[in-house]
C-alpha cells in the first residue's frame, strides 16, 4: 500500500507530455534452423506517445505504435540436385505494439537510456516468393498461423532538443516464439528501430 500511494503521488506531480511518432524498422525473424536462412527486411512505424517526467531525471513513457516488421527467408536445400525454388521468400508482419519504457535523463545533455517491456499483437501477415525471373504472390497458399501476442525487451538511446524534437534508435529483442507450427524450432523476431517525435507538453 505505502509503495502504491508513492506511486500514485508521483504521477499526480509527473508533467506530463505527448505526441506522435513515425521512424523505420530494421527487422528479422530469426530462425534456429540450418535450412532457413533469414536477412534483414525494411518497414515502418507510426503512433503516438504518452510521458511522465518526475522532478528526478526519471520518467515513464507509454506508446501505441503499428509497426510493419519486414524479413526475408533463403531455403537451402541443395543436397545432390541442386536448390529447390532458387530465389527469396518475404515476409511482412504488421504489429501493434504497446510498449512501456523507463527512461533516465543524462543529466542537461540532452540524451536519454530507455529500456523496458513491450507487447505486440499481430495484425496480418503479407507473403511472396521472389526471384530475378518471376514475383509470386503466396498470400492465399500460405495460412497465417502467428501466435497473437509477442513479448519482447526494448532499450536505445536518445537525444531531445529543446524544441519538443527527439531523434531515438532502440533495439527490440523478442522473447516468444511467433510461428504456432515451429513448436520446436526457436522463432523470434529481432528490430532496431530509427524514430522520430515530436513532444506537447500537457501539464507542467
Amino acid at each position: 500500500m505505502l509503495i502504491l500511494t508513492v506511486a500514485v503521488q508521483s504521477f499526480v506531480y509527473a508533467q506530463v507530455s505527448a505526441g506522435p511518432k513515425v521512424g523505420v524498422n530494421r527487422s528479422k525473424i530469426y530462425i534456429s534452423n540450418e535450412y532457413l536462412d533469414t536477412k534483414v527486411g525494411t518497414g515502418f512505424h507510426i503512433g503516438g506517445f504518452v510521458k511522465y517526467d518526475f522532478p528526478s531525471f526519471w520518467s515513464v513513457q507509454t506508446e501505441l505504435v503499428y509497426a510493419q516488421q519486414s524479413s526475408f527467408v533463403n531455403l537451402n536445400i541443395s543436397n545432390y540436385v541442386g536448390s529447390i525454388l532458387p530465389g527469396t521468400y518475404s515476409v511482412i508482419s504488421n504489429y501493434l505494439h504497446l510498449p512501456v519504457l523507463v527512461k533516465y535523463n543524462l543529466g542537461n545533455t540532452g540524451f536519454y537510456l530507455e529500456a523496458g517491456p513491450q507487447a505486440g499483437f499481430y495484425l496480418d501477415s503479407r507473403y511472396r516468393f521472389i526471384n530475378k525471373y518471376v514475383t509470386i504472390d503466396l498470400n492465399e497458399i500460405i495460412s497465417d498461423e502467428w501466435n497473437s501476442v509477442d513479448f519482447s525487451v526494448a532499450g536505445g538511446l536518445g537525444y531531445s532538443f529543446r524544441n519538443g524534437l527527439t531523434f531515438s534508435i532502440r533495439y527490440c529483442h523478442g522473447l516468444t516464439n511467433n510461428f504456432v507450427s515451429m513448436k520446436k524450432i526457436e522463432n523470434k523476431i529481432r528490430s532496431a528501430q530509427l524514430s522520430l517525435t515530436y513532444e506537447f507538453k500537457i501539464r507542467h
